[in-house]
C-alpha cells in the first residue's frame, strides 16, 4: 500500500491528487512541470519565447534541431513525440522509427507511485524486468534488463551519452551472474523529463553492450519553476516501509541559458518473505526479501548559448547510498561446536552485508550548427566506488588465536571509472525532385575504462576470514584498464523509400 503526494502549482489551479491517501506537498510553479516549452537548443533564433497558457503548452508538438537535447515530451508521449534514440536523424518521430521505441514521460513515472526509476520503468515497460529478490552484494545494486537478456547487454544513456556502470559485480548464480550493470537509481527521479526505450538490438550503432536494446534517460531542462513531491508506503505485512522526497527547479542564465537542479531522498526498509513453521521446524530467514537502503541523489543540468549557433552544456550527478542485506540465519543450536560464536550470539544471528556507495558523473560539451551540419563534441567522466562490509559477524580463527574478534568488518572495495569522449556529426541533404531527406551521420569516440579491487581489512582476511563474507586478500586485488576506440558512418536506407515512391507513381498512373 503506497500513497503518493504531489502538488504542481499552476497559474489558476493545483494538480488533483492521483492516489488515495495523499497529503499536501509544497510547490511553486509558473507553469506545469510536465508542460514545458518545447524549444530547440540550436539555433537560438528558432526558440519559442513568450508565455503560453498551460493548455497551449500541453498541446504543442515537440520540434528540435539538436538530437541530444530534447525538451519535455507531451504528458501522454505517443507516436508524435520526437525521439533521439536509435537514430541520428534530426526531428525524427516515434511513428517513423524503424525500430520500436517506447516513450515514458515524467508524469507517467510519477503516477506509478514507485520510489525509484527502476521500479517505475518495470511497471510501465513490459520488456523491462528486474529481479524481485536477491541476496549477498548482488541485492545491493538496482539492475534491470531488456527482453530477458543480461543487464550487461542493455545500454543506458543519459541525454544520449553513455552512462558508466556500477562497480559492484553480481557474483551469485542466476541470469545476472558476472554483470556490472548501470544502476539507474543513482539518477534522481525528479530530474527525469522522459525515458526512451529502444526494444531492439542496436549493437551496430552503439556497440556490443546494446544487444538487448537501449534505455535513454532525458533530463529536464526547464528554466523556471519549482516542483516537490513526497511518497510514503508500507506493505500489507507491515514491512518494507518506504519514504521519498523529490524536488527540482530551474532558472534562467540571463536570456541565453538555463540551469535545472534536482534532488531525491529515498529510504526503503527491509521486506521479509519468510516465516516460522513449527510443523517443519522452519526458522525465520531474513535472507529472503528486499534489502534496506537509503539514497541521496542530486543532478544539475545547464546550457548556455555562446552564439546563436553554438551552445555549451553540462550535466553533473552525484549519489550516495547505504544499503544492508541479510544473510542466512545461524540458529543457536548450530553454534554448539563454535563456542566463540555462541558466546557473542547466544540466540543465533543473521550476518548483515553492508554497502556504502558513492557515484558521480560529469558531462561537458559543445554543440552547434554550421551550414546545416549538426555537430556535438562532449566528454563524460563517471566513477562508482563501493565499500562492502559485513556486520553482525565474527572471525572464529581470530577469536581462537587472540581471544577477541570484531563484529563488523570492511571486507571488499570496488572502484569503476569511465572516461568517454565523442564527436557526432549529421546533416540532412535535400535533392530536388526527391521527396525524402537523405540523412548522413558519422562520429568517432574514445573511451577509457578502469576497474580496481581493493583488499579487505586485516581482521576480515585473517585465516578463514569473517563469517558470511571473507575479506579480499592481496592476491585477489588488482587494477585493470582498457581503451575502446570507435568510428561510425551511417548512410540512409533510401532504397525502400525509392521503391515505395516508384510504386506509388505506378499505381497513380494506372488509376489515371
Amino acid at each position: 500500500m503506497r500513497s503518493s503526494r504531489s502538488i504542481m502549482a499552476r497559474p489558476a489551479n493545483i494538480t488533483r491528487p492521483l492516489f488515495l491517501g495523499t497529503t499536501s506537498v509544497l510547490c511553486l510553479l509558473a507553469e506545469p512541470v510536465h508542460a514545458q516549452n518545447a524549444s530547440s537548443s540550436l539555433p537560438k533564433q528558432h526558440q519559442t519565447t513568450g508565455k503560453k497558457s498551460p493548455a497551449t503548452s500541453r498541446a504543442r508538438q515537440l520540434t528540435v534541431s539538436d538530437p541530444h537535447s530534447v525538451a519535455a515530451q507531451p504528458a501522454t508521449g505517443g507516436t508524435e513525440a520526437v525521439i533521439v534514440t536509435g537514430t541520428r536523424e534530426i526531428g525524427k518521430k516515434a511513428r517513423d522509427s524503424i525500430s520500436p521505441v517506447d516513450i515514458i514521460t515524467a508524469r507517467q513515472l510519477s503516477e506509478t507511485g514507485m520510489p525509484s526509476l527502476r521500479e517505475a520503468l518495470t511497471q510501465l515497460a513490459p520488456s523491462l524486468t528486474m529481479p524481485t529478490s536477491g541476496y549477498d552484494a548482488g541485492a545491493l545494486t538496482s539492475a534491470f534488463s531488456l527482453r530477458g537478456l543480461s543487464p550487461n547487454e542493455t545500454l543506458v544513456l543519459v541525454d544520449g551519452k553513455r552512462r558508466h556502470t556500477t562497480a559492484n559485480i553480481y557474483a551469485d548464480p542466476g541470469p545476472q551472474q558476472g554483470s556490472t550493470p548501470v544502476d539507474v537509481d543513482m539518477i534522481p527521479l525528479a530530474a527525469i523529463d522522459h525515458v526512451e526505450i529502444l526494444r531492439d538490438g542496436a549493437s551496430a550503432q552503439y556497440g556490443s553492450d546494446a544487444v538487448a536494446g537501449v534505455v535513454n534517460i532525458i533530463l529536464k531542462k526547464q528554466d523556471h519553476g519549482f516542483h516537490a513531491q513526497s511518497l510514503t508506503g508500507i506493505t500489507a505485512s507491515k514491512d518494507g516501509f518506504e519514504q521519498g522526497i523529490y524536488m527540482d527547479g530551474g532558472a534562467k542564465l540571463t536570456d541565453r541559458g538555463y540551469i535545472h537542479v534536482s534532488g531525491d531522498y529515498v529510504h526503503e526498509d527491509h521486506t521479509y518473505r519468510s516465516a516460522p513453521d513449527l510443523r517443519t521446524n522452519t526458522k525465520i530467514n531474513k535472507l529472503l526479501g528486499q534489502p534496506e537502503q537509503t539514497r541521496e541523489t542530486v543532478a544539475v543540468k545547464a546550457g548556455y548559448h555562446i552564439l546563436d549557433n553554438l551552445e555549451a552544456y553540462a550535466v553533473a550527478t552525484y549519489a550516495h547510498r547505504h544499503a544492508e542485506s541479510f544473510q542466512n540465519y545461524r540458529t543457536a543450536s548450530s553454534l554448539d561446536n563454535y563456542p566463540a560464536y555462541a558466546a557473542i550470539y547466544p540466540n543465533g544471528y543473521s550476518p548483515v552485508m553492508t554497502m556504502d556507495e558513492n557515484d558521480w558523473e560529469v558531462t561537458a560539451g559543445l554543440r552547434g550548427e554550421i551550414d546545416n551540419w549538426h555537430w556535438d563534441l562532449s566528454s563524460v567522466y563517471g566513477r562508482d566506488y563501493d565499500q562492502i562490509g559485513i556486520a553482525n559477524s565474527a572471525n572464529l580463527a581470530l577469536s581462537t588465536a587472540t581471544g577477541r574478534t570484531p563484529t563488523k568488518f570492511d571486507a571488499q572495495g570496488y572502484n569503476n571509472e569511465q572516461w568517454s569522449n565523442t564527436f557526432d556529426l549529421s546533416k540532412a541533404f535535400h535533392i530536388p525532385g526527391w521527396p525524402y531527406a537523405i540523412n548522413v551521420a558519422g562520429g568517432a569516440s574514445y573511451r577509457y575504462e578502469s576497474y580496481s579491487i581493493g583488499t579487505g581489512s586485516a581482521d576480515s582476511t585473517y585465516s578463514s576470514g569473517s563469517d558470511a563474507l571473507q575479506g579480499t586478500v592481496a592476491a585477489n586485488a588488482g587494477n585493470y584498464s582498457r581503451d575502446v576506440v570507435g568510428v561510425i558512418l551511417m548512410l540512409p536506407p533510401i532504397l525502400p523509400k525509392m521503391c515505395n515512391s516508384i510504386w506509388q507513381a505506378v499505381t497513380n498512373t494506372i488509376r489515371m
